[in-house]
């Protein structure tokens, strides 16, 4: 289904080794490392559509990331607790709990990347559809850092673009 292969590319893309994987053959060579740890089945490994996956890691936000991941400013899978008050809860608090795809920080502040597979076909539907969600991840990186986030992005994989969100 959408939603398990959505899973798969969030599998693949939680554990890659951004520093070492550049080319298609390095890129290869992890993904069927994912099949001979068990980390994944042959079967999920076949549903991905590696050169989407290439793509991504040819484009400037990959190279970005893999600064980052040098410098040792790079976060992923970071689970989160937010407390919120919302008017549709009557003024009550409200906990969020969520897991940020990824993080990075730069010289003039924090970048969120969230991976999405959804098949759309404009990236304006993943902006609006997932820009509260983005919010409350924006809230809380800035309190787990301390630091301001200066870029929201989306990335893709179905389109195989990066989406800079507002």
């Amino acid at each position: 289904s959408a939603a398990e292969r959505g899973t798969l590319y969030h599998k693949i893309l939680e554990r890659m080794p951004f520093t070492n994987v550049r080319t298609e053959a390095d890129l290869l060579c992890y993904h069927e490392s994912l099949v001979n740890s068990g980390r994944m089945t042959r079967e999920e490994a076949d549903c991905i559509e590696i050169d989407k996956l290439q793509l991504f890691l040819e484009s400037p936000l990959a190279e970005r990331i893999r600064s980052a991941a040098c410098e040792g400013k790079l976060k992923r899978e970071q689970p989160f607790v937010l407390g919120i008050t919302t008017e549709e809860s009557g003024g009550d608090y409200e906990l969020i709990q969520g897991i940020i795809d990824l993080y990075f920080e730069e010289d003039d502040g924090v970048v969120l990347v969230d991976y999405k597979s959804d098949r759309v076909e404009r990236p304006e539907e993943l902006s609006e559809r997932y820009r509260i969600q983005l919010t409350y991840y924006v809230q809380a990186i800035e309190q787990i850092t301390g630091k301001r986030v200066k870029e929201k992005i989306i990335y893709s994989l179905h389109l195989s673009e990066t989406i800079l969100t507002e």
